[in-house]
């Protein structure tokens, strides 16, 4: 999403289909990056970044149509910063393609483990200002959280915050269908009693798990670090960011612009449908001939057919999975984050935190 001069541009579309995609543009669909190098544009009349790029727009929607048509999307939304300024936003094909919705640039989609990244960072904040210790024993923050990472191990178990952050804690990622749950969990506390009681999957610090349950975990040290439910402060930290269409996914709740979401498989292992009642023929309305298009395509070469995904609740796994959010809000995010490493207005960390906190690796056996 976030690109600069002379910078190969990124297009990050949160889709319908399968969530959060990342498209590489490569050189054969790169768009012109001197149409808006900052470097060499800034002169009479005013430099602009949205008039440097409006020959780009229309490429940049060209090739995400190409990309919606490959992959079988039927709907995305995509939009570029440059300059602290958002000089691309569109929505292309459907939030619903049973009722012909078509995309917004304002759809807040599920943003799946880019919850773990804001987490981080938020964490990093009460780090910065004293309240989180990263590198102490957990049971500072959760006296009575046991572990146990070999059957009648006697060295006691040693988890911390910053394990938990890097994925070298141990705590076990999904287990089974698992992230399929539909059952609510009402705080994190309850969230907990998925993996706690489960062995670990080694000594913590020894080696990379990768983990969402382990920032449900972090979550929990935040709560006491802060002295507020998770939900209550990462709320605090979007409406400081900005971030004013972020938040925990609550499927119960009333959302505008809220998309359907699918998935698409082979039309060979699709199981036959309910009977439905008999339906016109297709109509010759371009949109209707596009929606019925959407449903049944080839893929890669392959027949597939659109499916709804099932329902499924978040409350497991708010901190490592469970927020939504739109394209801008986290070009928002990321903005505030450039602004850190660059130590400019609008920065939500110092660089010193930036790199002693969220880039320091936690040390392991191999890495020391």
């Amino acid at each position: 999403i976030c690109c600069s001069s002379k910078m190969a541009i990124r297009l990050f579309p949160f889709f319908a289909a399968s969530g959060t995609t990342i498209i590489y543009l490569t050189k054969k669909y790169e768009l012109d990056a001197d149409s808006f190098d900052s470097s060499t544009q800034r002169k009479s009349p005013p430099y602009r970044p949205q008039n440097r790029w409006k020959k780009n727009r229309k490429q940049a929607t060209k090739y995400l149509n190409y990309y919606k048509e490959l992959s079988g999307t039927p709907g995305l939304v995509a939009a570029v910063l440059i300059d602290d300024q958002i000089v691309y936003s569109k929505g292309i094909g459907y939030a619903d393609v049973e009722n012909g919705v078509r995309m917004k640039p304002e759809a807040p989609f599920r943003i799946g483990s880019i919850s773990k990244t804001l987490t981080a960072v938020a964490a990093a904040l009460l780090v910065e200002e004293g309240k989180l210790e990263l590198d102490v024993p957990l049971k500072k923050y959760l006296p009575s959280f046991t572990c146990e990472y070999e059957q009648q191990n006697t060295e006691e178990c040693v988890i911390t915050a910053r394990q938990l952050g890097s994925h070298l804690s141990g705590i076990r990622h999904y287990k089974g269908d698992e992230f399929l749950s539909t059952k609510e969990y009402t705080t994190v506390g309850e969230a907990l009693e998925v993996f706690q009681k489960d062995r670990m999957g080694h000594r913590p610090g020894s080696k990379f798990l990768y983990t969402t349950h382990g920032y449900t975990l972090l979550s929990a040290v935040m709560e006491v670090a802060t002295g507020k439910p998770f939900l209550e402060y990462m709320n605090w930290f979007f409406n400081r960011l900005n971030m004013t269409c972020s938040g925990p996914e609550n499927t119960a709740s009333l959302l505008f612009n809220r998309p359907h979401y699918y998935h698409r498989i082979p039309l060979s292992l699709a199981s036959p449908s309910t009977p439905q009642p008999s339906t016109p023929a297709i109509s010759t309305n371009p949109e209707e001939k596009e929606k019925e298009k959407n449903k049944k395509k080839k893929v890669f070469g392959e027949a597939t057919v659109l499916r709804n995904v099932p329902h499924v609740d978040l409350s497991m796994k708010w901190a490592g999975g469970g927020f939504i959010s739109t394209a801008e809000d986290l070009l928002q995010f990321s903005k505030c984050l450039m602004n850190s490493f660059d130590e400019r207005p609008g920065a939500i960390l110092k660089k010193k935190s930036l790199e002693e906190i969220l880039w320091k690796i936690a040390a392991t056996p191999k890495n020391g």
